[in-house]
C-alpha cells in the first residue's frame, strides 16, 4: 500500500519522454529514463490511476532503476511472466522480491494491463535499443 499512497518514483516534473494509456481502463501514465554507459539510470514517472497500477510501477521501477540494460530485460520478461500466471521457480520469485504480490493478477484481465502500464513500454523501448 505504501507504493501507492507515497510512491518514491512519481514525479511531477518529469520531461515526459513517453505516455502510455490504460489498455482497460483509465491508467494513465508518463515515464521517463537516462541510459548511461548501458545502465539505467533515473527511472521516473507520473501519472494517474488505481491502487495496481502506481503500486507496481513504484515497485518496479524501484528494482530497475541501476540496473544494466540487459538485465532489466530479463527482469522484466520474468516480471511478465509471473503476471500471466507462468509458474516459477523459487529462485525467480526471489529474484521478483516484492513483485510477487502480483502472482494472481492474471485472473483478472483487466489487472493485468494496470501492473504491466510501465513493463510493456519499457520493455519496447530497451528492445529497440539493442
Amino acid at each position: 500500500m505504501k507504493h501507492y499512497l507515497n510512491p518514491k518514483y512519481k514525479n511531477e516534473n518529469i520531461k515526459t519522454k513517453f505516455i502510455k494509456h490504460g489498455e482497460s481502463c483509465a491508467d494513465y501514465l508518463e515515464f521517463d529514463f537516462e541510459l548511461q554507459e548501458n545502465v539505467i539510470k533515473n527511472l521516473i514517472f507520473n501519472g494517474s490511476g488505481c491502487a495496481f497500477f502506481i503500486a507496481s510501477t513504484d515497485m518496479l521501477i524501484n528494482k530497475i532503476n541501476g540496473m544494466t540494460k540487459n538485465e532489466a530485460i530479463s527482469f522484466i520478461q520474468l516480471y511478465k511472466r509471473l503476471l500471466e500466471g507462468e509458474k516459477l521457480i523459487d529462485e525467480e520469485y526471489n529474484k521478483l522480491g516484492e513483485l510477487v504480490v502480483f502472482d494472481n493478477v492474471h485472473l483478472h484481465y483487466n489487472r493485468l494491463n494496470c501492473t504491466l502500464m510501465l513493463a510493456r513500454p519499457l520493455l519496447e523501448d530497451l528492445n529497440k535499443n539493442e
